[in-house]
C-alpha cells in the first residue's frame, strides 16, 4: 500500500469507526439522512479523492481509493460514498461545474427523444443530485433530486425511476473517449463494496462458531462448520483480489470477471453464514443481516450473474478455440 493509499484508507476507516453503528445503519434505512457522517467524510476531502487539485482533491486514483469503497461495504456504510466519489471524478474527467453543496450520486441514464430515464438506488437520503451518465452519447446531465421516497429495495435503499421530459434536461457536459462505460463503473464499485461485506460476514462466522457450543465444544471444532468456512472462506478471497484487480487495471473485462467472481461468491458466502449462525443471524439486532441483505441487492445491479457471464463468454468465444489459452495468459480479452 502506497503512502497515499494508507492515508486515505486511514483516514476514511476512523471516520466509519466513529460513527457507523448498527443504530446509524438501521436509521438509514428508515430515511434518516448520515449527516454528522458525511460532514467528517467532507471536511476530509474524501468525496473529492479521485478529482485533481484544481478541481478541489488530492489526485487520488481509483487503486488508491479501493479500500475506501471496499470498507463501505465491510461496515455498511448507510452512505453511498464510492457513488459520490465516482460522479465528482466524473464531472472532473468532464470539465463540468458542480454546484458547490451538491452530494451527487453516479447513476446510468437512458436518453431518448421523450428525454431521459434514470434507474438508482439510493442508500441513503442525502443526496442533493444525480449525475447521470449516457453511455451512447458520452453525455453528463445533472439531474436534482426534489425529495423523490420510490420504494425500498431488499437492502433498505430507496428505489428510483425518473423520467425526464427533454425540456427539462440541462445541456450536458461531454467526456472524450472514456475508459469505462456506465455499467462497467457502477459493477466496479458493486464488487469492491460486495467485497467488504464479505470480509465482515466471514469474521463474524469464524468468530461466532468459536464462541457458540454445542455438545461441549464450540461448533466451530466440527470438521462440517469448518469445512464449509474453509469454501466460504475461498470464496471470499477470490472475490477481494478480483475487485482489486479491477480497480488496478480499471479493463472492462476485469471488471466483468469482478462483478460475476463476487456475484457467484454472495451466493455461497450467505448461504455459509446464515448456516452457521442459525437463527441469531436473521434477527435485526445482529450485524449479519445488514451485510447479506446488501450482498443480495448489489449483486443484481449493474449486471447480474448471468449478464456477466454472457459477456465473458462471449468474449471467449470470439477468439476461437485455438486461440483461447494464448488470449487468456496474454490478457487479451475485451469485452
Amino acid at each position: 500500500m502506497s503512502e497515499l493509499q494508507s492515508m486515505i484508507f486511514e483516514t476514511a476507516d476512523r471516520i466509519f469507526a466513529d460513527h457507523v453503528t448498527h443504530d446509524l445503519i438501521a436509521k438509514g434505512e428508515a430515511g434518516v439522512p448520515a449527516s454528522n457522517l458525511w460532514q467528517d467524510l467532507n471536511f476530509a476531502g474524501l468525496p473529492k479523492a479521485l478529482c485533481s487539485e484544481e478541481a478541489g482533491g488530492i489526485g487520488g486514483t481509483w487503486r488508491d481509493v479501493f479500500g475506501i469503497v471496499k470498507a463501505t461495504g465491510a461496515r455498511a456504510v448507510p452512505l453511498p460514498l464510492g457513488d459520490i466519489m465516482a460522479a465528482h471524478w466524473l464531472a472532473d474527467q468532464a470539465g463540468m461545474e458542480m454546484p458547490e453543496e451538491a452530494i451527487p450520486v453516479f447513476a446510468m441514464g437512458k436518453k431518448s427523444a421523450r428525454g431521459m430515464t434514470i434507474d438508482v438506488e439510493l442508500e441513503s437520503a442525502l443526496p442533493t443530485h444525480l449525475l447521470a451518465w449516457e453511455g451512447e452519447t458520452n453525455e453528463l446531465f445533472l439531474v436534482a433530486l426534489a425529495g423523490q421516497m420510490g420504494s425500498r429495495s431488499l437492502a433498505g435503499a430507496r428505489q428510483l425511476r425518473l423520467d425526464i421530459p427533454a425540456e427539462q434536461l440541462r445541456a450536458g457536459a461531454k467526456l472524450k473517449a472514456p475508459q469505462l462505460t456506465p455499467i462497467t463503473l457502477g459493477a466496479m464499485l458493486r464488487a469492491a463494496q460486495m467485497a467488504g461485506a464479505m470480509e465482515t460476514a466471514l469474521r463474524l462466522s469464524v468468530d461466532y462458531v468459536n464462541e457458540r457450543v454445542q455438545f461441549g465444544r464450540p461448533i466451530g471444532k466440527f470438521q462440517a462448520i469448518q469445512q464449509q468456512l474453509a469454501m466460504m472462506s475461498g470464496h471470499v478471497a477470490s472475490t477481494v483480489r478480483a475487485a482489486e484487480v479491477a480497480f488496478e487495471t480499471i479493463r472492462e473485462f476485469d471488471i466483468a470477471c469482478a462483478k460475476l467472481v463476487a456475484g457467484e461468491a454472495a451466493e455461497v458466502v450467505t448461504d455459509v453464514a446464515h448456516q452457521v449462525h442459525g437463527a441469531i443471524g436473521f434477527t435485526y439486532e445482529y450485524q449479519l443481516q445488514f451485510l447479506t441483505r446488501r450482498l443480495w441487492a448489489w449483486g443484481s445491479e449493474y449486471g447480474t450473474i448471468s449478464y456477466w457471464a454472457e459477456r465473458i463468454g462471449g468474449s471467449v468465444l470470439r477468439e476461437g478455440a485455438d486461440n483461447i489459452w494464448p488470449a487468456v495468459t496474454g490478457n487479451r480479452l475485451t469485452l
